[in-house]
C-alpha cells in the first residue's frame, strides 16, 4: 500500500502554531495517559502528532516514529521520561517518581487489607 503525504498547508502549521489553549490541554492529557500507564507498570506510551509537527520544545523526551499515517506520526516515547518532562513544565501535578511512590505504597496497604480480611476469615466463621 502507497501513502501519499501533501505538504502542509500555511493555514494548518498556523493552526497548530496559535492554539497555545489547546496545546496545554494536549500536554496535560499526555500527563493523565502517563500516569494510567505508570500505573499498570508499562514502560512506553504510543503518541500521536500531524505529520508536520516540528518539536521544538527543548529536551522534549527522546521519541521512536512507530507508524506514518496520511495525516500523522505515531511515536513510542518513555513514559517516565515524558510525564517528568511534562511535570517540570507544569503540565501535571506529579512526577514519575511521586507516581511510582504513591502506587507503591498503595500495594502495600492493599496487601495489609487482605492479610487483616484473611485472618478475620481464618479465625472463625462456622
Amino acid at each position: 500500500m502507497h501513502m501519499k503525504r501533501v505538504k502542509a498547508t500555511i493555514e494548518q502549521i498556523e493552526k497548530t502554531s496559535r492554539t497555545q489553549g489547546a496545546k496545554e490541554q494536549m500536554y496535560k492529557e499526555m500527563a493523565v495517559a502517563c500516569i494510567r500507564h505508570l500505573i499498570a507498570r508499562e514502560e512506553n506510551i504510543l503518541i500521536s502528532f500531524p505529520y508536520f509537527v516540528k518539536f521544538k520544545a527543548g529536551g522534549f523526551p527522546p521519541k521512536q516514529l512507530v507508524k506514518k499515517t496520511p495525516t500523522s506520526n505515531i511515536y513510542k516515547i518513555k513514559v517516565k521520561r515524558l510525564l517528568d518532562w511534562l511535570f517540570e513544565r507544569g503540565y501535571s501535578k506529579y512526577s514519575s517518581e511521586d507516581v511510582l511512590e504513591a502506587t507503591k505504597e498503595f500495594a502495600k496497604n492493599l496487601t495489609m487489607l487482605e492479610n487483616e480480611i484473611d485472618n478475620m476469615f481464618d479465625g472463625g466463621i462456622d
